[in-house]
């Protein structure tokens, strides 16, 4: 159980960290969308380019689901926080566990999916919050698809948990049986 610890000192100010940094984030992106027309003066949309002036309704949009985004991803580092938790407790088939993973992987694949509708449809000509394409990706975090397998990772480590909680369940049952019997 050290490692738990050690992992547990270590996502414990992370998590507080991105909450801490939550409104920061709100502050930067309303200041954005008050300056919208300033900040980003053109963008692609589905190929066509449009001035800000004319048509800002979609910058409007992709940067309010941006944050709704990182907001999830912020979320799921506090499930995480949440299930070390449980496991220092030693609840590892617990329902909350189980409860924590799938929620995790929901608000990943949203995540990704807000990211990817996001990317395939708008571009902001400044490249204020994303890349051109994907060639232009630095590493292969920023690549939703890397959201999208760890979201279903985690919905299918929810189904595996409930799982083993069910075959614990009935290997106490059997055991009870067995001592009853004898």
């Amino acid at each position: 159980m050290k490692v738990i610890n050690i992992l547990s000192i270590i996502i414990y100010p992370i998590v507080w960290g991105f909450l801490l940094f939550i409104p920061l984030l709100g502050f930067f992106i309303y200041n954005y969308l008050v300056d919208v027309e300033q900040i980003t003066p053109s963008y692609r949309l589905f190929g066509t380019i449009y001035k800000t002036t004319n048509f800002s309704t979609p910058l409007y949009i992709s940067t309010i689901l941006y944050f709704i985004s990182y907001i999830a991803v912020i979320v799921c580092f506090m499930y995480f926080n949440k299930i070390i938790e449980q496991f220092k407790e030693r609840n590892i088939f617990h329902e909350k566990v189980i409860l924590y993973f799938k929620r995790m992987g929901y608000l990943l694949c949203l995540s990704f999916a807000i990211k990817f509708i996001i990317m395939s449809s708008i571009k902001y000509i400044d490249n204020l919050f994303v890349k051109g394409n994907l060639l232009e990706v630095n590493n292969i975090f920023e690549m939703p698809i890397v959201i999208l397998v760890f979201g279903l990772f985690f919905i299918i480590l929810s189904k595996a948990f409930e799982i083993g909680k069910k075959q614990k369940e009935e290997n106490i049952e059997l055991k009870q049986e067995n001592e009853l019997t004898i």
